[in-house]
């Protein structure tokens, strides 16, 4: 629009700044919506009566340890002797 007179910046390199710097961040961050998140599905699983039966006295066993700072879940499930990490 030429409302800077004697400017040495041609206005070629104004739109290639804009184009290589892009919109700016907070107003776009503060007039955006937050989208809305994905319903929640159920992931229910039929579980025979037999096998309910064959493992009814298993009990299951939780511990939280730390290695170098690396944090495990530990799991042991007494009755079939199966242990997770």
């Amino acid at each position: 629009m030429n409302l800077i007179k004697n400017n040495s910046v041609p206005t070629e390199d104004i739109n290639l700044a804009a184009k290589a710097f892009g919109p700016d961040v907070a107003t776009i961050k503060g007039k955006t919506t937050r989208p809305n998140p994905a319903p929640a599905v159920s992931n229910l699983v039929e579980i025979l009566d037999e096998l309910l039966k064959t493992h009814q006295d298993i009990s299951i066993l939780m511990n939280g340890l730390t290695v170098n700072s690396v944090k495990i879940l530990s799991t042991i499930l007494h009755g079939i002797y199966y242990g997770t990490s």
